[in-house]
């Protein structure tokens, strides 16, 4: 019996202390008409940002989030996304965070937003097991929306990134129509036990202990 407790005890409390402390350098990446614009890497959880015109595309407002702002130390976030098009064309707008450290199984990845007029937006989730920056070595998941305002949908999947250090990268792509604003919120993470359900875990292997224990006594 105290050997089943002290084995529940030493599973559930690592979990417990998981803190955001984990997280690596956040950085967003913006590319349109062969220019490619870098914003970070930002150890600091958060990164506002805004593009110079390229190729007739304008960031109007973006901000990227990760641990140690957010409560999941996998959580990536760019949120009040606005993406100005003055003539038509593609934009791709990169998040990655690297030198992340696995603590589950699979992955859930969110986006929601408006399309502007006459575009469609694809949205993909990646991770990246060599801890590369903007790395694609693992495809989770991918959505494309057209003509549909407002848009939104999320997903799950069962990446498996390694007992290593890795990175995950969202990957927003906008065909874009002339005059055209599209705005939008997209996060990705990692799929961890929530801290009252491992403690609930705990607690039903110390009741399996206390039946046995009787059940042996009763024999």
């Amino acid at each position: 019996m105290r050997k089943l407790l002290l084995l529940s005890a030493l599973f559930v409390a690592p979990l417990l202390g998981m803190s955001s402390a984990d997280a690596g350098p956040l950085s967003v990446q913006v590319v349109a008409g062969g220019i490619t614009q870098t914003f970070g890497p930002t150890s600091t959880g958060i990164l506002n940002f805004l593009a110079a015109p390229i190729d007739g595309f304008a960031i109007v407002s973006g901000t990227a989030t990760s641990a140690p702002l957010g409560n999941n130390p996998t959580l990536i976030d760019l949120s009040s996304l606005q993406v100005a098009a003055a003539a038509g064309g593609t934009v791709r707008i990169s998040i990655t965070e690297t030198g992340l450290t696995s603590l589950g199984d699979g992955f859930f990845s969110a986006i929601g937003g408006t399309l502007g007029v006459a575009s469609t937006l694809t949205f993909q989730t990646f991770i990246d097991s060599t801890n590369t920056a903007f790395g694609t070595q693992q495809l989770l998941g991918t959505n494309t929306f057209s003509n549909t305002i407002p848009f939104s949908n999320s997903f799950t999947s069962n990446g498996l990134p390694g007992t290593g250090l890795f990175s995950e990268t969202e990957v927003f792509t906008i065909v874009a129509g002339a005059n055209s604003t599209t705005s939008f919120d997209g996060r990705l993470n990692q799929n961890i036990p929530e801290p009252a359900s491992m403690a609930l875990l705990g607690v039903g292997l110390a009741a399996i202990g206390v039946t046995r224990r009787r059940s042996r006594k009763a024999a």
